[in-house]
């Protein structure tokens, strides 16, 4: 049987950590036990034994945090969106009025982990909480085309019917349109409200692009941001 070797409770233990760190508020007991189908006394027990080692935290309310020791190890490795953070800097001097992201999938949704926005200029926000439609806008189309989920495990946890329906005339359509993001490695959409365009850079993120402005041409955008991206060696 594949992965018969493993240590099961260490798995179930990592994959209850991860659940955690994915959930930007936090999560409670409840929610961690409906999620994998366990009964609580068994997970209790884990997050127990996880909490000892302050690799989780439960607050006041009940709800559980990633802990001190996550946080330790993760200071000590290297900074897996400076990289991305650079870039979006490099954007942000080629187009100051443009709003840049930076969209990374976890197990439950398309989360923004960095933010550059004319409205607080020069500030790397970390938009805790925010999250990108996964079907409607280009950043979660990108970003969930290149996820390597099949299309029975998009719908399981991004159903056409709850999210997909309003922006796509049938669920044929949004997988063409998705086949076309992993082949082109990028997606535009022009509104009334601008031109917004989302790359994928790699290891689940993408970079969303958005320019307030009706008139902007799409092509001389996309040149100067794929050459960027390619120079930067994403």
């Amino acid at each position: 049987m594949a992965n018969s070797d493993l240590v099961q409770s260490v798995a179930k233990a990592l994959d209850v950590l991860r659940f955690i760190a994915s959930e930007p508020g936090g999560c409670k007991l409840c929610d961690i036990a409906a999620h994998f189908g366990m009964k609580p006394p068994a997970l209790h027990n884990i997050l127990r034994t996880m909490a000892d080692r302050k690799f989780v935290q439960k607050t006041s309310g009940g709800v559980y945090l990633p802990g001190e020791a996550l946080h330790e190890i993760a200071d000590v490795l290297p900074d897996r969106l400076a990289k991305a953070e650079d870039l979006m800097r490099r954007l942000r001097d080629l187009y100051p009025a443009a709003v840049i992201t930076l969209g990374e999938i976890t197990e439950h949704a398309v989360v923004c982990r960095r933010r550059l926005s004319p409205d607080m200029p020069g500030v790397m926000q970390n938009p805790a909480g925010r999250c990108f439609p996964p079907y409607a806008g280009v950043t979660g189309l990108v970003t969930l085309s290149h996820s390597g989920l099949s299309a029975d495990e998009l719908e399981s946890r991004w159903p056409f019917d709850e999210f997909g329906e309003a922006a796509w005339e049938s669920r044929e359509a949004l997988l063409d349109a998705m086949e076309m993001c992993r082949k082109d490695g990028f997606a535009v959409k022009r509104s009334a409200a601008g031109l917004t365009l989302a790359f994928f850079l790699g290891c689940g993120r993408t970079i969303g692009f958005c320019l307030k402005d009706p008139a902007e041409k799409a092509e001389p955008v996309l040149r100067t941001v794929k050459s960027l991206i390619a120079a930067m060696k994403f």
